[in-house]
């Protein structure tokens, strides 16, 4: 359940905004979080404006990828390179791979698991593009993970 106010305006920084609380009642039998949780937390968004294959999503064209929990041992940022087919690529040896979706403004990657190098970790999220960035979630062994990129 989430429960909470949004502000809906057409702002230079956003277009909605608030305080939700987040609860997931206990559900032993699930992979993920068994317990329940109750979070409170701040809802930002912006309208999606949708572009063309050779537009840029958003206005950078280098920038970082970081990913934190998730059961990861350590966060960790990777260097990016956004190209105007809106696909990023990392700059190190881990095979970072991103790409956003033209018509929705979501995307999808991956990146090898630091730790294993063998692994992927497959991530998505959708852009945000009055605040210039990307975020969004993976999936651990029994944790989700956030992943945000940007300038």
């Amino acid at each position: 359940m989430i429960l909470g106010w949004l502000t809906f305006a057409n702002k230079p920084g956003d277009d909605v905004n608030g305080q939700v609380s987040w609860i997931k009642q206990p559900q032993p039998t699930t992979a993920f979080y068994p317990g329940g949780f109750t979070n409170e937390m701040e809802v930002v968004g912006s309208r999606y404006h949708q572009f063309t294959n050779h537009v840029a999503a958003l206005d950078f064209s280098a920038g970082n990828l970081w990913l934190a929990d998730g059961n990861l041992p350590y966060n960790f940022t990777n260097r990016i390179v956004l190209g105007t087919n809106n696909v990023a690529t990392g700059t190190g040896t881990n095979k970072l791979k991103l790409a956003i979706s033209a018509s929705s403004g979501l995307f999808n990657g991956s990146v090898a698991n630091p730790v294993t190098k063998k692994k992927r970790i497959l991530f998505k999220g959708a852009v945000f593009q009055k605040q210039n960035f990307g975020s969004g979630y993976f999936l651990g062994t029994n944790q989700s993970g956030r992943v945000f990129f940007g300038p």
